[in-house]
Formats: C-alpha cells, sequence, structure tokens
C-alpha cells in the first residue's frame, strides 16, 4: 500500500481502492480550552441547579429547563468532540464509494454506487455557505459540508471537509488516474 500527502488529505493507494483519510483541521487552543471549560462549568452548574429544584421545589422549572440545558451542552460537546478528535474517511473502490466520519456523533457511514454518480467536481468553500443560516446548520450538520460533490440520483453528495478546492481537484485527478471514476462520472 503505497501513501501520498495532498494538503491535509492521506492518500492511501492499494491495487483496487483509494483510502482518503482527512483529520479535522482542529480549532485554535484558546478555543478549545474555551470550549472545554465552559463545557466543565455547563456540567458543575447544571448539576448544582437540578439538585437545588430537588431539595428546595418547584420542580416545574427544571422539566422546562433541563431539556434546553442538554441540547446546548450537547451541541457544544459534538462540536468540540469533531475539533479534537474528527477524522474523515472515504474509500473508494471498484464502483463503490464509502464515507465515514469518525467522531462525527450520529453520523452513520453512508455507500454509494459509483455507477449511479455523475458530476464529479471541487467546489470552492467561499460558496458553501450562502448564509448565516446555512453557517448555522452547517455548524451542527456535518453530512452536509465538504469541497468534492456529485450527483446521486435527486441528491447532492458532498465529502472532503476540510480541504480547499485545488485539494479537491487533486484527489479527484488522482481517482480519475487509477480508473476508478470513468468518463460517466463527469
Amino acid at each position: 500500500m503505497k501513501s501520498s500527502y495532498i494538503g491535509q488529505a492521506i492518500i492511501a493507494e492499494d491495487s483496487d481502492s483509494i483510502v482518503i483519510t482527512i483529520p479535522s483541521k482542529g480549532v485554535s487552543a484558546f478555543f478549545t480550552a474555551f470550549a472545554g471549560l465552559w463545557l466543565c462549568l455547563w456540567c458543575v452548574i447544571g448539576l448544582i441547579v437540578l439538585v437545588m429544584q430537588f431539595i428546595n421545589g418547584p420542580f416545574a422549572k427544571a422539566i422546562i429547563v433541563f431539556p434546553v440545558w442538554a441540547i446546548i451542552g450537547s451541541c457544544i460537546f459534538r462540536f468540540l468532540y469533531w475539533h479534537i478528535s474528527g477524522m474523515e474517511i472515504i474509500i473508494i473502490e471498484r464502483g463503490k464509494l464509502t464515507l465515514d466520519r469518525k467522531a462525527a456523533l450520529f453520523f452513520k457511514t453512508k455507500e454509494y454506487n459509483l455507477y449511479q454518480a455523475r458530476n464529479f467536481q471541487a467546489r470552492d468553500t467561499a460558496t458553501l455557505y450562502q448564509s448565516y443560516r446555512d453557517q448555522q446548520r452547517n455548524l451542527l450538520n456535518l453530512g452536509r459540508q465538504g469541497v468534492i460533490a456529485f450527483s446521486y440520483g435527486s441528491e447532492t453528495v458532498t465529502f472532503g471537509l476540510n480541504m480547499d478546492k485545488a485539494e479537491g481537484e487533486l484527489v479527484i485527478k488522482k481517482l480519475r488516474d487509477a480508473r476508478l471514476l470513468t468518463d460517466e462520472n463527469f
């Protein structure tokens, strides 16, 4: 198995498959420390409030506040966990493409038949977010981002979260040179 690097991507080639591993870019050390501290304080304060509600009553307020508290904390935890240890793994074999994201909570491995995939292209990352609303939605949904896109039936599938357009074009060229993608895919 031969390995090479294209920017963020680590590409391992075999005789009949290519495995592309893209680690998450992560965030700054300041943000990681801040989010980690915030998450610890979130746990401690939330537990204190819950205990106080049980002791002092009335419990009705805690029933309303607790779901909001849990959702906010789980979103921050998911975001932090992805940026610390996240990794996107793309496996391309003859006729099959498999997408997997390690450390992306609630993401299922997806498989696609390459004979039905069309219009492979590398997109510019500046066009991924059309509005502030798109940015907020994609912060929590890691499944809709990516530089490399293709049409699969009535949906557009994207992958290559932490790559730029030039890296995406090189990956597509490598797949084409290995004959894992044919002219029918473009």
